[in-house]
């Protein structure tokens, strides 16, 4: 059965030229980030509400760390009835 938010992480890996981080980004002992990339440091959030500059203020400081470029890719999800 697949999990929507690892379908996306899937999809941007490939679109980038990566590949999905196993287990739970630093967990895997490849890269904090979401996507196992040599230039990149991307985070790739599926959720249906975010902040998004606190939360990219976050993902610079941990892409500073590997030296590498940020990238953060949100995708919004329909909430159920309210």
């Amino acid at each position: 059965m697949s999990v929507p938010w690892k379908d996306l992480e899937r999809r941007v890996a490939k679109a980038l030229g990566g590949r999905r981080t196993p287990l739970s980004g630093q967990s895997s002992g490849h890269t904090g980030g979401d996507v196992i990339h040599p230039h990149l440091y991307v985070e790739v959030k599926y959720r249906q509400r975010w902040e998004i500059v606190s939360l990219f203020e976050e993902v610079r400081e941990r892409a500073a760390a590997e030296g590498k470029v940020p990238l953060l890719v949100v995708k919004g999800r329909k909430s159920p009835m309210l």
